[in-house]
């Protein structure tokens, strides 16, 4: 395998199907961040993890927090007029308020290895790509991305917003444990949908075992025009031993 990994640490891999998606983020350079909803496991990232305390206290602090806030008057009087001796709807709205400030980021799935067969298998049928980055050529783009935390069992969080308001972080990067042979990265953004990374970062794109003819031209034409610094390949069963080679391309 001649795969360009100069550092381990700063290069993450991102299995993709072989369709027009995977296509248009190649030929656009960007990376699709799906919201929580379109993760493939029901218990990633869910609101249902996140429970608001159900002390009074600390909804009273928010309250106090929310009119210290307040850029004026107007906005503060409409607040105690609405919460002042209705700490109930302020917890109603703040439940409310977790959901979509959950489905309001933008989650992105890597990997640490290109040669994992069950994630070629799940995430690519063998027939589409594993894009590797370097993330130290985009670091503004990649800060904040790191592996996820397996554990056993999934524990109901208590959320207080103002004591302790960052206990939301964990539930970006909590998974059971059952996930954990994925080796998963993961970068989490304020946003949804296609956020542009700098083409440099592609340092290699890997089609699979059965990639179709079609869908190999298509990959080769892209390459030839948009990162002419990276290098392709071509996977393929070693004879010697059980695993992937990396065959490149001579473009």
């Amino acid at each position: 395998m001649q795969i360009e990994i100069k550092n381990s640490k700063d290069q993450l891999f991102r299995y993709r199907k072989a369709n027009e998606f995977s296509l248009d983020e190649l030929e656009n350079s960007y990376i699709y961040f799906p919201s929580s909803c379109e993760l493939n496991d029901p218990f990633d990232v869910s609101h249902n993890t996140l429970s608001l305390t159900k002390e009074d206290a600390e909804i009273e602090k928010l309250y106090n927090q929310i009119l210290e806030d307040s850029p004026n008057e107007l906005t503060r009087a409409y607040i105690k007029k609405t919460y002042e001796n209705n700490l109930d709807i302020l917890r109603e709205f703040v439940i409310d308020g977790i959901k979509k400030y959950i489905s309001a980021y933008g989650i992105a799935c890597f990997s640490v290895t290109p040669i994992h067969v069950v994630l070629w298998a799940y995430y690519a049928n063998h027939e589409g790509i594993c894009i590797q980055y370097d993330t130290t050529r985009d670091k503004s783009f990649f800060k904040g991305a790191q592996r996820v935390d397996y554990v056993e069992n999934l524990e109901i969080m208590n959320f207080e917003p103002i004591t302790n308001p960052h206990v939301t972080n964990d539930l970006f990067y909590k998974k059971l444990n059952l996930w954990e042979k994925e080796f998963e990265v993961r970068l989490v953004k304020s946003g949804t949908g296609k956020h542009k990374v700098n083409p440099e970062s592609v340092r290699s794109i890997i089609l699979g075992l059965h990639a179709k003819e079609d869908y190999i031209r298509k990959v080769i034409d892209i390459v030839k025009r948009k990162y002419k610094h990276a290098t392709l390949y071509q996977a393929e069963v070693m004879t010697e031993s059980i695993g992937f080679s990396f065959v490149p391309f001579n473009l």
